[in-house]
């Protein structure tokens, strides 16, 4: 993405969902709103480093569920591991988290339902401006696509 959609600030309540699918579950897939990037998805293993600030799903080649981080200056402030399996090849799901100011909350859910919540202190919020960020990293020759259905993001005034 080229134009910022969510501003560094913790004041802000921020509303993130999408839509969207994967024809393979062997493909490093991210989603979500991060800092300007061209390599969102780090090397093997530390896949998640490619983004320095950031909120995002994240799912990994080698595994079957999905994660979710919360990173800022090049930190991991916070994340979840294994927050859902990843959909069936071409399946539409919901991805969605929610910043809520009052109580520096992170709500994350897939598919409507809760998966993970997170309280950050108030430097944990990503340091730099956000955009939004849909990523796929095929490891082979396979030809392999994400879709997106729809996107919300929303951040307050």
């Amino acid at each position: 993405s080229k134009h910022r959609v969510a501003y560094a600030d913790n004041t802000k309540r921020i509303i993130y969902s999408a839509r969207a699918s994967q024809s393979s579950s062997v493909a490093d897939l991210i989603l979500g709103l991060t800092n300007t990037t061209t390599t969102p998805i780090g090397g093997a293993g530390v896949e998640e480093t490619g983004v320095t600030d950031g909120f995002f799903f994240l799912k990994v080649t080698t595994e079957t569920t999905w994660r979710f981080y919360v990173r800022s200056g090049s930190v991991t402030v916070a994340s979840a591991i294994g927050i859902g399996p990843v959909s069936a090849s071409n399946t539409l799901r919901n991805y969605s988290f929610e910043y809520v100011p009052s109580s520096r909350r992170v709500k994350v859910w897939i598919n409507n339902t809760q998966v993970a919540g997170f309280t950050l202190s108030l430097t944990d919020f990503p340091a730099a401006d956000m955009y939004s960020q849909l990523g796929i990293q095929n490891g082979d020759a396979t030809i392999r696509n994400a879709s997106i259905e729809y996107l919300l993001i929303s951040q307050d005034r």
